[in-house]
């Protein structure tokens, strides 16, 4: 791109001017406030669009009324002559391109034109500004050679920038060793706050002892609870051992008694059943074919006789059983409450650790009155108690305090006393030599006198002076010496008699509330021998408070309840009894056809009912065996053969010797027995193996022993935890009391609210650090890519530049130095601010010579040569000649020596006229 025509209809001062521009090397020359800046903001405006109202830049809207804008004529390789114009009043500021063969465009066909150039390429790499340069004095080594390294690799100073902008907001945020920036104040204000609540905790007396020795006290609490809720798992699974040793003891013994037997196969028992229960039917067959031939015998036999004679009477009593089962029935239901009520009862004595005793309501009643009367008197005194205590610690902890200043003052008035002694010793011994000085100058008087030596005198008269003026400044060293010591004693004997009077008032202080102490401590044993009278009748923990108490005595109220309904089912239970005695005398008078004994009276009843239907039955059968008769002798044969085959197969699956119906009847038993006791056994396993290792013996003996060991255990443990529950009760009403006057919590959460900002601070400053960390990899891998490369071109343009002074710049151990026609090196703040300009440009330069394929745009430099000599000057202006061969170059000067130079060798110059 190569600008031709510039034509400014209305920008700044400037109003319907046309600019032509060479399309090689110009110089735009004009004085201070000419408007050479004017121009290169219209160049920018043009191209790149009027600046937003947020940017903050210098208006050039034309104050006389003219069109805000105008237009460039440029030259591209692609599209020929190029016409932007622009207005910001016109098409909202958009630009309209005219290209060469008459296509219009707007915006976006610009961008395509003169892409990848932006306006901040343009800013940042295109242009150079004399600001710039003047910036570079004010850098130290370091920053000078961050700047130089980021303008060579990117083009501009736009990395540097951010980077120095992120550095000054994290500084901003927090220094080292500042005090200005905000973390750094915040900080300070937490340390002070730290140290007023170091002071607050250290006002607050043992706050945090107490809080320490509660801390630890519950944490043995929660230990114990826990070593506690373990012994409860060992107490229940040796009680549940305990409770079912009786199932143990049968499980060891089925046990031991199934290794030993031997049992047979389900298919062998099952034939021996059925063989042997067909084997019973017939003989059962026999039994009944003989007592055929008695029973038409016995037809008329004294029980069938019996029955027919009181037929009547035996069907009336029968007619009563329904009543009998009712009565059973009820009975047997006030059994069942009767055995409740007991177990109520217990239950409410073992729930509440109270005894079984026998009162009235009325005694009750006024027991639980006193008790209420009296637990508000003990809890009123052990509140007391308990502030009286913590009274007595302050005093006493004041008492020792006062004990202790006490003795301090007294050993400083000792030691005042032996220093007020020292300092007479010491004055009495200055006052000899002023004194022995005046007594030789007497002394030298008279011999003077006498001699009539003239010089004597004058020697006289200066040992005269010299003696009275030790004299007189002895006298008032003395004086001020001895008031001093004086006024301290004065005032340590002061301290020592107001601390004498504090002790004697603290002392009585301490002597009152160790008798008030005596006084609560009398009333609280008066009411603990009423405490032990009651636990003794009633069965009440005497450590335990009476309000504890009164939460059990009204159990007692539901035990009395429980023995009145006691007492009312044992009347209804013998009334039950008296109906029951009536129905069994009933049933006397058929006691010889009858087994009674031993029988309830419903059995009794179900006998009679049973006799009655056998004879019954007797009536029925009579003519039916008569029939029958005949036929039995052949019926017993067959069935006598059939036993006999039965009994061979019977001895063959029992293998046994001889039959017996009883030796089958054990073997089918046994094996049966076995059986259902292997079930047992198994049953017994699923019920014993979670309380019972079954793998090892266990004797009754053992388990009780530990049992009677984890209850003692238990009850050590419970013991502790009551002794420390107690202490943390008291720790934390001292804790409280402590806590009272909120100081601690208001600093506590101020605490909190300062912690929360600087962290919010801290986010903040880690936020930039890892921005400026970002960059700096940015910059390392740019480095890594380009910097041989820039630094070869830098090389070039500072060899010019310097006449060859300087024919390389180079990276040498992380350092930014130049190398000189000897070889060696300087760095960067060894060179005069002229080279260090120079350094600059040629960094400039080199990163657009590297970059001239991506970026086709004219270079516009403004006073860059600023400190350059003549002999720069001329060097930079043949440069910039020179490269104007391959891309325009417009230089902005009021350098009258730069204009000569354009002037002497016919590279166009414009002249600007000033403000008129």
């Amino acid at each position: 791109m190569r600008i031709k025509t510039l034509d400014v209809v209305g920008f700044g001062h400037f109003s319907n001017q046309v600019f032509y521009l060479d399309e090689e090397s110009q110089l735009i020359y004009g004085e201070n406030e000419a408007g050479k800046s004017t121009l290169y903001q219209f160049v920018r405006a043009i191209l790149f669009g009027f600046a937003k109202k947020r940017e903050k830049m210098r208006d050039f809207e034309p104050r006389n009324g003219d069109a805000f804008g105008g237009s460039i004529v440029f030259h591209d390789d692609v599209y020929g002559d190029v016409k932007v114009a622009r207005f910001k009043n016109k098409n909202r500021g958009e630009a309209v391109v005219t290209l060469e063969n008459g296509e219009v465009g707007n915006d976006y066909l610009l961008e395509k034109i003169i892409s990848p150039l932006t306006k901040d390429v343009f800013d940042q790499i295109f242009s150079f500004q004399q600001e710039q340069l003047i910036d570079l004095a004010d850098l130290d080594e370091a920053k000078l050679q961050h700047l130089l390294l980021t303008v060579g690799l990117t083009g501009s100073e736009q990395l540097n920038d951010v980077s120095q902008k992120f550095l000054k907001e994290r500084q901003q945020i927090y220094k080292p060793s500042g005090r200005v920036p905000s973390l750094n104040q915040q900080l300070h204000k937490l340390q002070q706050l730290e140290e007023k609540i170091n002071q607050a905790e250290n006002e607050e007396i043992n706050y945090q002892a107490y809080l320490a020795e509660r801390q630890t006290l519950q944490n043995q609490l929660d230990e114990l609870k826990q070593q506690q809720a373990e012994l409860d798992l060992k107490q229940k699974r040796y009680t549940q051992q305990q409770k079912r040793y009786t199932q143990y003891a049968e499980w060891a013994k089925l046990n031991q008694l199934l290794e030993k037997d031997t049992i047979v196969t389900d298919e062998v028992l099952k034939e021996t059943q059925e063989t042997f229960q067909e084997y019973r039917f017939l003989e059962n067959k026999e039994k009944k074919l003989l007592e055929q031939h008695r029973e038409l015998a016995s037809l008329n036999s004294p029980a069938f006789q019996f029955y027919v004679d009181e037929q009547r009477e035996l069907e009336s009593i029968q007619a009563k059983q329904l009543d009998v089962e009712r009565l059973t029935q009820q009975i047997k239901v006030k059994k069942q409450l009767l055995q409740s009520n007991v177990e109520q009862q217990s239950n409410l004595l073992k729930m509440h650790e109270l005894k079984s005793i026998e009162t009235s309501t009325e005694d009750l009643e006024k027991v639980v009155a006193a008790i209420k009367t009296l637990s508000e008197e003990e809890e009123e005194l052990v509140r007391d108690k308990i502030v009286l205590d913590n009274e007595i610690s302050r005093v006493a902890l004041r008492r020792k305090e006062i004990d202790r200043e006490l003795t301090l003052l007294e050993r400083e008035l000792k030691t005042q006393e032996k220093i007020m002694e020292r300092m007479q010793m010491k004055q009495s011994n200055s006052l000899n030599i002023p004194f022995a000085i005046i007594g030789v100058a007497f002394a030298l008087a008279i011999v003077a006198g006498i001699s009539s030596v003239t010089w004597l005198f004058l020697v006289v008269a200066v040992l005269v002076a010299l003696g009275g003026g030790l004299l007189w400044r002895t006298t008032k060293e003395q004086q001020r010496q001895k008031a001093h010591p004086q006024l301290d004693f004065s005032q340590h004997k002061q301290e020592y008699s107001m601390q004498l009077a504090a002790s004697d008032e603290i002392e009585g202080e301490y002597a009152h509330l160790q008798n008030e102490k005596k006084s609560l401590e009398t009333k609280l044993g008066v009411i603990n021998e009423q405490k032990d009278t009651w636990s003794k009748v009633y069965g009440l923990n005497p450590k335990e408070s009476l309000s504890n108490w009164l939460t059990k005595l009204p159990a007692y109220y539901q035990i009395m309840a429980l023995k009145e309904k006691h007492g009312q089912l044992r009347e209804e239970m013998k009334i039950l009894k008296e109906e029951e005695v009536v129905f069994q005398e009933a049933l006397l008078f058929a006691k010889e056809w009858l087994p009674l004994q031993g029988k309830t009276t419903q059995e009794g009843y179900e006998l009679l009912t049973q006799f009655i239907k056998e004879q019954q039955k007797v009536r029925e059968e009579t003519q039916y065996m008569e029939q029958e008769q005949a036929s039995v002798p052949l019926q017993l044969t067959r069935v006598r053969q059939d036993l006999t085959q039965l009994e061979t197969h019977l001895l063959s699956l029992t293998n046994q010797s001889f039959f017996r119906s009883d030796d089958i009847v054990r073997f089918i038993d046994g094996q049966t027995e076995k059986r259902q006791e292997e079930e047992e056994l198994k049953n017994l396993t699923l019920r014993l193996e979670d309380y019972f290792s079954l793998d090892r013996p266990y004797q009754l003996s053992d388990i009780n022993q530990q049992l009677i060991q984890v209850n003692e255990e238990s009850e050590r443990i419970l013991s502790e935890q009551e002794e420390a529950q107690a202490r943390i009760q008291k720790l934390s009403f001292d804790i409280a009391q402590l806590e009272q006057n909120g100081i601690l919590d208001d600093l506590y959460q101020t605490r909190a609210n300062e912690v929360t900002v600087i962290r919010q601070l801290a986010d903040e400053w880690l936020g930039y650090k890892l921005a400026e960390d970002t960059l700096q990899a940015v910059f390392d891998y740019l480095s890594e890519q380009q910097l041989p490369a820039v630094l070869k071109m830098t090389s070039d343009y500072f060899n010019i530049f310097t006449a060859g002074r300087y024919p390389q710049v180079v990276l040498k151990d992380g350092r930014l130095q130049v190398q000189d026609k000897k070889y060696q090196y300087w760095d960067m703040t060894q060179l005069s601010t002229g080279t260090k300009d120079q350094l600059y440009i040629a960094f400039r330069l080199g990163f657009i010579q590297l970059h001239s394929e991506d970026y086709d745009a004219p270079i516009i430099i403004d006073d860059g040569w600023l400190h350059f000599d003549s002999g720069r000057k001329e060097i930079f202006f043949n440069v910039m000649i020179a490269l104007g061969k391959n891309r325009q170059i417009i230089c902005l000067s009021s350098d009258e020596e730069m204009k000569s130079y354009f002037e002497k060798n016919g590279v166009g110059v414009i002249q600007l006229e000033g403000r008129k």
